[in-house]
């Protein structure tokens, strides 16, 4: 592309000569020899004070908000994150290949992997890599593609109001999937009723042949039913429901780190020997191969997709320890949601079992009552042991009862874990990422 060309679809105007470039780059750390460094502002950063980086590292030409110190081609415009935004549609809107975006609480990067497995069995497929889903991983993931790709996964995430319906603008996606609705990230929505509003954004921007897929299993299904109007619908169960489209038959624990489905497709079925531990990722299982079959993946896709995938580091990873305990490493990150769904998946184990429970963020001012609610649930689902760490330890405790073994911070914990854990318990580890839980699997793994 000619820096004419992404001026004009940025709105942009264009200083010095007129060259080719290869991509767009935001980070000096990762910029490539022919990249166009696009310099972010914020209240707190500016991305122009590293314009002399950049160029030092092959950019060819910057993007931003000034043209003071930029010594190279320079597309001058007025707010440069939106100007990476407009780049990315216009580019995304040239491109013939099917793509499928998808939001939610729980799930969304699992159901992620899973699609994108699946639809690389069609075609050549681009899925966002990591956790790039905001208003700044998006148009950045859009601009990655190119003329081999027949589809593209993108993932859609939000901290508030608004910006799925942003983001889903820009993809303009030809399938639209909300996996679920939880708690995760409520302090930004103000309470679950805000989640599935924004959540449900990404349905406003479906093309014209577009599909949503809809879970029946959300209480909010209804209401989104109705506002789709005459949009085509692929309406998805986790049970056997003859108003769905695409459904879970049966699920079953195969033990070790393996779980058996059956999806009821329309007029076809399939059984997958998933790599994955849980009845929530059999449901996954169920709503990625209900997004591919919207894309036209066939039943043979499906099954191998699904079967080629391998668990996502930090996500339900069954690991042995040096001394042979086995730890499920769920530490990559915690919501009400997920940790229900953790302690459902590690009751699926025989014998003794321990769940060490790291903070939960995000959850705004209710976040006591949250972190009540899972230990009560552990202590319902008769859970024999829960070690609780960090700043609601006690909440989580008050909730299981008097035998929660509580730790104020990981260190103290570490402290004392091989006091904790006995040779013969299965140790699942769950937290956010903020609570650093990883460095307790990891302890667990190399010295335990």
């Amino acid at each position: 592309m000619k820096l004419s060309q992404a001026a004009r679809a940025m709105g942009g105007q264009l200083w010095g000569q007129d060259i080719e470039f290869s991509s767009i780059s935001t980070d000096t750390r990762t910029l490539q020899t022919g990249d166009v460094f696009l310099a972010l502002q914020g209240p707190n950063f500016d991305g122009a004070s590293y314009f002399q980086e950049a160029i030092e590292k092959g950019a060819v030409a910057v993007v931003a908000q000034s043209r003071e110190g930029a010594p190279c081609p320079v597309v001058l415009v007025k707010d440069s994150r939106l100007a990476l935004g407009r780049l990315a549609q216009a580019w995304k809107a040239q491109t013939k290949l099917k793509c499928v975006a998808l939001t939610g609480s729980c799930g969304k990067t699992t159901v992620k992997e899973m699609l994108a497995s699946i639809l690389n069995f069609e075609g050549n497929t681009l899925a966002t890599e990591g956790n790039l889903n905001n208003d700044i991983g998006v148009p950045l993931t859009l601009l990655k593609i190119d003329s081999e790709h027949r589809y593209a996964v993108i993932e859609l995430g939000a901290s508030g109001m608004g910006e799925i319906a942003y983001s889903s603008q820009l993809v303009k996606p030809d399938v639209a999937l909300v996996t679920n609705i939880g708690s995760a990230h409520v302090e930004g929505f103000g309470d679950l009723n805000g989640v599935a509003q924004a959540k449900s954004e990404i349905f406003s921007s479906l093309s014209d042949q577009g599909t949503a897929v809809v879970n029946l299993n959300e209480p909010y299904a209804e209401g989104w039913l109705k506002s789709l109007g005459d949009k085509k619908v692929l309406a998805v169960d986790f049970k056997p429901n003859q108003k769905a489209d695409i459904y879970l038959e049966n699920w079953a624990f195969n033990g070790g780190a393996t779980t058996k489905l059956w999806i009821k497709l329309p007029f076809d079925a399939v059984e997958v020997n998933l790599s994955f531990l849980g009845q929530h990722n059999a449901q996954n299982a169920v709503l990625a191969a209900a997004a591919a079959f919207a894309c036209g993946a066939s039943r043979a896709s499906i099954k191998k997709g699904l079967e080629a995938l391998r668990p996502i580091a930090g996500r339900l990873q069954v690991k042995k320890s040096v001394t042979g305990k086995t730890i499920i490493d769920d530490s990559y990150n915690a919501n009400p949601h997920s940790v229900r769904a953790a302690i459902d998946t590690l009751g699926q184990y025989e014998g003794k079992q321990a769940l060490i429970l790291g903070t939960m963020g995000e959850l705004g001012s209710e976040a006591a009552s949250y972190h009540h609610q899972v230990g009560e649930y552990a202590r319902l689902k008769g859970l024999k042991k829960l070690i609780a760490v960090g700043e609601y330890c006690n909440d989580v405790g008050a909730g299981y009862g008097k035998t929660a073994q509580l730790f104020e911070d990981n260190e103290m914990l570490m402290a004392d874990l091989e006091r904790l854990i006995n040779d013969d318990e299965v140790v699942l580890v769950k937290g956010s990422r903020s609570a650093r839980m990883e460095n307790i699997v990891n302890m667990i793994v190399e010295r335990l």
